[in-house]
């Protein structure tokens, strides 16, 4: 998760990381349900939604996902920067985290976390 653009830790040397159901008020159910077309015939330029970008699949965690040889967890970088009409949620969202006691790490260059390539760092 990131609030502007602020990645979500619990400390400077480490991120953090939540599931699905942990935003899915922000991005609903399934995000992707919809078809390209209907998505274009139904966009409302007055509603905001969050930026979700496929950051790729953790093949280390064989569970969740499966397509032709690919199999693993996929990891999804969020946007739930409080903004327009997703605002409240995204504020609840934020709360929850920070009531763990995790914040989101300010800095134009962030050179603490750690380089992790290969190492499950989050059991997720």
């Amino acid at each position: 998760m990131f609030n502007d653009l602020k990645p979500l830790t619990s400390s400077p040397s480490k991120l953090e990381y939540v599931s699905q159901s942990d935003i899915q008020g922000l991005t609903g159910e399934n995000p992707y349900a919809k078809s390209e077309e209907e998505m274009i015939k139904e966009y409302d330029s007055s509603v905001s939604t969050p930026q979700m970008i496929f950051l790729g699949l953790n093949e280390q965690n064989q569970s969740g996902f499966a397509f032709k040889e690919y199999k693993g967890a996929p990891f999804f970088a969020v946007d739930v920067s409080p903004e327009g009409s997703r605002a409240e949620e995204a504020n609840k969202i934020i709360s929850a985290v920070k009531g763990k006691g995790w914040d989101f790490l300010a800095g134009r260059m962030i050179m603490s976390l750690p380089a992790t390539e290969g190492k499950s760092t989050s059991g997720h």
